[in-house]
Protein backbone atom coordinates (compact mmCIF):
# COMPACT_ATOMS: atom_id res chain seq x y z
CA UNK A 1 0.00 0.00 0.00
CA UNK A 2 3.04 2.16 0.37
CA UNK A 3 4.65 1.34 -2.88
CA UNK A 4 5.27 4.31 -5.03
CA UNK A 5 2.74 3.72 -8.60
CA UNK A 6 2.33 5.98 -11.14
CA UNK A 7 -1.45 6.83 -10.87
CA UNK A 8 -1.93 6.44 -7.07
CA UNK A 9 0.19 8.13 -3.86
CA UNK A 10 1.10 6.28 -0.96
CA UNK A 11 -1.56 5.28 1.54
CA UNK A 12 0.13 7.45 3.95
CA UNK A 13 -2.89 6.69 6.46
CA UNK A 14 -2.42 3.75 6.54
CA UNK A 15 1.41 4.12 7.46
CA UNK A 16 -0.25 6.19 10.46
CA UNK A 17 -2.29 3.58 11.62
CA UNK A 18 0.19 0.61 11.93
CA UNK A 19 3.02 2.93 13.29
CA UNK A 20 0.23 4.32 16.12
CA UNK A 21 0.04 0.03 16.76
CA UNK A 22 3.84 -0.02 16.86
CA UNK A 23 4.27 2.97 19.58
CA UNK A 24 2.03 1.57 21.81
CA UNK A 25 2.88 -1.83 21.51
CA UNK A 26 6.33 -0.55 21.99
CA UNK A 27 5.89 1.21 25.52
CA UNK A 28 4.42 -1.57 26.74
CA UNK A 29 7.08 -3.76 26.84
CA UNK A 30 9.96 -1.11 27.50
CA UNK A 31 8.26 -0.75 30.81
CA UNK A 32 9.30 -4.20 32.28
CA UNK A 33 12.32 -3.94 30.50
CA UNK A 34 12.55 -0.88 32.66
CA UNK A 35 11.44 -1.83 35.92
CA UNK A 36 12.43 -5.49 36.29
CA UNK A 37 15.26 -5.65 34.31
CA UNK A 38 17.32 -7.52 37.29
CA UNK A 39 14.33 -10.50 37.38
CA UNK A 40 13.96 -10.87 33.80
CA UNK A 41 17.82 -11.45 33.27
CA UNK A 42 17.79 -13.72 36.59
CA UNK A 43 14.98 -15.92 34.64
CA UNK A 44 16.58 -15.80 31.08
CA UNK A 45 20.00 -16.21 31.74
CA UNK A 46 20.35 -17.67 35.49
CA UNK A 47 21.72 -15.68 38.66
CA UNK A 48 25.27 -15.79 37.24
CA UNK A 49 24.43 -12.88 34.85
CA UNK A 50 22.89 -10.85 37.59
CA UNK A 51 25.27 -7.94 36.16
CA UNK A 52 24.16 -7.97 32.99
CA UNK A 53 20.61 -6.45 33.80
CA UNK A 54 21.94 -3.17 33.99
CA UNK A 55 23.06 -3.57 30.12
CA UNK A 56 19.51 -4.29 29.76
CA UNK A 57 18.66 -1.64 31.36
CA UNK A 58 20.87 0.86 29.66
CA UNK A 59 19.47 -1.09 26.21
CA UNK A 60 15.52 0.14 26.96
CA UNK A 61 15.59 3.04 24.28
CA UNK A 62 17.30 0.69 21.68
CA UNK A 63 14.49 -2.10 22.39
CA UNK A 64 11.72 0.85 22.40
CA UNK A 65 12.98 1.74 18.87
CA UNK A 66 13.62 -1.95 17.46
CA UNK A 67 10.40 -2.14 16.46
CA UNK A 68 10.04 1.26 14.80
CA UNK A 69 13.22 1.14 12.82
CA UNK A 70 12.42 -1.21 10.62
CA UNK A 71 8.66 -0.42 10.03
CA UNK A 72 10.01 3.34 9.19
CA UNK A 73 12.83 2.18 6.97
CA UNK A 74 11.08 0.16 4.78
CA UNK A 75 8.05 2.28 3.96
CA UNK A 76 10.47 4.21 3.05
CA UNK A 77 12.10 1.66 0.67
CA UNK A 78 8.38 0.87 -0.60
CA UNK A 79 7.46 4.44 -1.43
CA UNK A 80 10.84 4.56 -3.77
CA UNK A 81 13.43 6.85 -1.49
CA UNK A 82 15.91 4.24 -0.49
CA UNK A 83 18.74 6.11 -1.77
CA UNK A 84 17.77 8.80 0.91
CA UNK A 85 18.72 6.74 3.47
CA UNK A 86 22.05 5.78 2.44
CA UNK A 87 23.71 8.95 3.84
CA UNK A 88 21.64 8.05 7.28
CA UNK A 89 23.29 4.84 7.58
CA UNK A 90 26.73 6.09 7.26
CA UNK A 91 26.45 8.46 9.42
CA UNK A 92 24.79 6.70 12.21
CA UNK A 93 27.50 4.05 11.78
CA UNK A 94 30.28 5.96 11.79
CA UNK A 95 28.49 7.72 15.35
CA UNK A 96 28.03 4.73 16.92
CA UNK A 97 31.78 3.40 16.00
CA UNK A 98 32.86 7.33 17.51
CA UNK A 99 30.77 6.86 20.73
CA UNK A 100 31.54 3.18 21.11
CA UNK A 101 35.25 4.31 21.72
CA UNK A 102 34.59 6.78 23.98
CA UNK A 103 32.43 5.73 26.09
CA UNK A 104 33.38 1.90 26.90
CA UNK A 105 36.40 3.59 27.74
CA UNK A 106 34.63 5.46 30.55
CA UNK A 107 32.24 3.45 31.84
CA UNK A 108 32.62 -0.28 30.36
CA UNK A 109 30.35 -2.94 28.42
CA UNK A 110 27.08 -0.10 29.34
CA UNK A 111 28.99 2.81 27.52
CA UNK A 112 28.57 0.36 24.28
CA UNK A 113 24.60 0.19 25.21
CA UNK A 114 24.56 3.83 25.43
CA UNK A 115 26.21 4.24 22.28
CA UNK A 116 23.72 2.06 20.79
CA UNK A 117 21.07 3.84 22.15
CA UNK A 118 21.98 7.21 20.66
CA UNK A 119 22.93 6.34 17.34
CA UNK A 120 19.40 4.04 17.21
CA UNK A 121 17.67 7.31 18.28
CA UNK A 122 19.79 9.42 15.66
CA UNK A 123 18.77 6.89 12.72
CA UNK A 124 14.67 6.66 13.68
CA UNK A 125 14.58 10.41 14.02
CA UNK A 126 16.35 10.89 10.60
CA UNK A 127 14.21 8.36 9.22
CA UNK A 128 11.18 9.96 10.46
CA UNK A 129 12.30 12.70 9.12
CA UNK A 130 12.91 11.42 5.43
CA UNK A 131 9.19 10.17 5.52
CA UNK A 132 8.11 13.09 6.58
CA UNK A 133 9.91 15.05 3.43
CA UNK A 134 8.80 11.64 1.43
CA UNK A 135 4.90 11.19 1.08
CA UNK A 136 3.93 13.66 4.23
CA UNK A 137 4.23 11.91 6.80
CA UNK A 138 3.33 13.95 10.34
CA UNK A 139 6.46 13.73 12.80
CA UNK A 140 4.87 16.15 16.03
CA UNK A 141 1.45 13.73 16.21
CA UNK A 142 3.68 10.72 16.30
CA UNK A 143 5.91 12.62 19.17
CA UNK A 144 2.48 13.40 20.83
CA UNK A 145 1.80 10.02 21.25
CA UNK A 146 4.98 8.73 21.88
CA UNK A 147 4.52 11.29 25.11
CA UNK A 148 1.30 9.70 26.41
CA UNK A 149 1.87 6.04 25.89
CA UNK A 150 5.32 6.64 28.16
CA UNK A 151 2.88 8.05 30.74
CA UNK A 152 0.96 4.90 30.56
CA UNK A 153 3.99 3.07 30.23
CA UNK A 154 5.00 4.98 33.95
CA UNK A 155 1.72 4.21 35.32
CA UNK A 156 2.33 0.30 34.41
CA UNK A 157 6.20 0.96 35.97
CA UNK A 158 4.53 2.18 39.22
CA UNK A 159 1.84 -1.23 39.03
CA UNK A 160 5.22 -3.57 38.40
CA UNK A 161 7.37 -1.66 41.22
CA UNK A 162 5.07 -2.17 43.71
CA UNK A 163 6.02 -6.00 43.09
CA UNK A 164 9.33 -5.59 43.84
CA UNK A 165 12.44 -4.90 41.45
CA UNK A 166 14.91 -7.85 42.36
CA UNK A 167 13.44 -11.68 43.96
CA UNK A 168 10.22 -12.24 42.22
CA UNK A 169 7.91 -15.29 42.96
CA UNK A 170 5.14 -16.79 40.89
CA UNK A 171 2.33 -14.53 42.37
CA UNK A 172 4.48 -11.73 42.05
CA UNK A 173 5.26 -11.97 38.68
CA UNK A 174 1.66 -13.11 37.50
CA UNK A 175 -0.27 -10.35 39.74
CA UNK A 176 2.61 -7.42 38.45
CA UNK A 177 1.68 -8.39 34.95
CA UNK A 178 -2.01 -8.33 35.42
CA UNK A 179 -2.27 -4.93 37.34
CA UNK A 180 0.44 -3.96 35.22
CA UNK A 181 -1.34 -4.42 31.96
CA UNK A 182 -4.45 -3.19 32.99
CA UNK A 183 -3.09 0.18 34.38
CA UNK A 184 -1.69 0.71 30.76
CA UNK A 185 -5.07 -0.03 29.58
CA UNK A 186 -6.82 2.46 31.56
CA UNK A 187 -4.01 5.13 30.99
CA UNK A 188 -4.13 5.27 27.41
CA UNK A 189 -8.46 5.24 27.50
CA UNK A 190 -8.46 7.80 30.07
CA UNK A 191 -5.73 9.89 27.67
CA UNK A 192 -8.14 8.71 24.84
CA UNK A 193 -4.62 6.69 23.14
CA UNK A 194 -7.31 4.05 22.39
CA UNK A 195 -10.80 3.83 22.64
CA UNK A 196 -13.91 1.22 22.34
CA UNK A 197 -13.65 0.70 18.88
CA UNK A 198 -9.61 -0.34 18.87
CA UNK A 199 -10.66 -3.20 21.39
CA UNK A 200 -13.41 -4.16 19.33
CA UNK A 201 -11.17 -3.89 16.18
CA UNK A 202 -8.16 -5.49 17.73
CA UNK A 203 -10.47 -8.15 19.21
CA UNK A 204 -12.44 -8.74 15.53
CA UNK A 205 -8.92 -9.43 13.77
CA UNK A 206 -7.56 -11.68 16.51
CA UNK A 207 -10.46 -14.02 16.04
CA UNK A 208 -10.15 -13.75 12.67
CA UNK A 209 -6.65 -14.99 13.08
CA UNK A 210 -7.52 -17.92 15.19
CA UNK A 211 -9.94 -19.25 12.85
CA UNK A 212 -7.79 -18.97 10.38
CA UNK A 213 -5.29 -20.98 12.35
CA UNK A 214 -7.95 -23.58 12.79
Amino acid sequence: RLAKQRDKDPDVGLYIKSLRLILIYQAFVVAPVIVWSSPIMDLIAGSDYASSADVLLALAPFIYLSSIAPYVTMSINYAGYAKSRIPIVVATVLINIGLDIWLVKKIGIVGAAISTDISFAIYVGAHMVVARRSFNAPILPQIGLMLRTFVAAGAMGACLFAFGTDDLGVFDWILGAISGTAAYLIVLFLMRVISAEDVVEVRGRLGRLVRRSG
